[in-house]
């Protein structure tokens, strides 16, 4: 097998238009265009080492590669290169660059699945009675909290939400997914409520702190200096609440979105409407949550069903 080269030094043209192709025509988010770059510049670096050009490569040199790749990664970073690979093949492919695509019967490796974190309704509850002051940090990670587990929302979602351009008519609001997406879901009245107070008395104190006038960008939720609040630092900020009532280790701002959707499923909430909801492109990805909840189900009624628990049956 060979080793990975050293990384050419700079992309080539061909994966280079394709990466701007998705910029500007797919609108792909800046994150899954720095993670196709690592992931071509790393595919063209071991070409090198293969005496092998992109256009030159076969299905058996990207099967080689895959493989190379999973013992330096895991499944799910070798599969995004697949998926990258295969981007920049049907990318060039269409645009009449290449005659073959030679990723068609690639197969990805197999990911172990892994049932998503989802904090029990109890645990929820309690984050959220525990930001209960009123200064403008209060009112802010509370309605953070709000949203996240209301709308069931991604942190770089809730970040990206505008203080002018959002909309909250009728419950609902429009937010911005992956992709650039959009999709309209629903804002509960507690949401609401503390939109309002932060509105007032939080969000309009933070950008007065600024020097420079109003810094905010027009962005929801701001940090403390009235500037735009980042994912980092809402994941901190969140993070850091958690930690207070003794649940950092478990916590992740994404555990709030999990616990949406599966507590939902828990009350019976239709498959479709959370797959809507969380914006899943594939039904697949939200049927994970009736594992989570089958698996919760399983593991109650083996701890107190009478007939499932540990100690035997006496007889009469």
């Amino acid at each position: 097998m060979q080793p990975a080269s050293e990384e050419p030094r700079e992309l080539s043209e061909l994966s280079s238009g394709f990466l701007a192709h998705l910029a500007v025509s797919k609108g792909r988010a800046r994150a899954t265009l720095e993670g196709y770059r690592s992931d071509l510049i790393d595919f063209e670096g071991w070409l090198l080492g293969l005496e092998s050009t992109i256009e030159s490569t076969e299905r058996s040199d990207i099967e080689l590669y895959l493989a190379d790749h999973l013992g330096r990664h895991d499944a799910n970073s070798t599969r995004r290169a697949l998926s990258a690979i295969r981007g920049l093949y049907g990318y060039l492919l269409s645009r009449g660059q290449l005659d073959d695509d030679p990723t068609v019967l690639v197969r990805a490796p197999k990911v172990p699945m892994r049932l998503p974190k989802a904090l029990s309704e109890e645990v929820v509850n309690q984050l959220l009675e525990s930001v209960s002051g009123s200064s403008p940090l209060d009112l802010r990670d509370r309605l953070m909290l709000e949203v996240l587990y209301g709308s069931g929302l991604r942190i770089s979602e809730l970040v990206g939400m505008s203080a002018t351009a959002t909309k909250f008519d009728d419950g609902l609001f429009q937010v911005t997914g992956k992709g650039s997406k959009q999709r309209i879901v629903p804002i509960s009245n507690s949401a609401l409520q503390f939109l309002s107070e932060y509105l007032l008395r939080g969000r309009s104190i933070l950008v007065s702190k600024s020097k420079s006038g109003d810094s905010s960008m027009g962005m929801l939720f701001v940090n403390s200096k009235g500037g735009p609040l980042t994912r980092q630092g809402a994941w901190l900020a969140l993070k850091a609440r958690a930690a207070a009532i003794g649940i950092g280790a478990d916590f992740s701002p994404h555990a709030l979105r999990h616990s949406c959707a599966t507590h939902m499923v828990d009350h019976g909430a239709d498959l479709r409407v959370v797959q809507e909801l969380l914006g899943h492109a594939d039904l697949q990805t939200t049927q994970i949550y009736t594992k989570v909840s089958l698996t919760r189900m399983l593991a109650v009624h083996s701890e107190f069903h009478p007939r499932s628990q540990a100690h035997g049956l006496k007889g009469g």
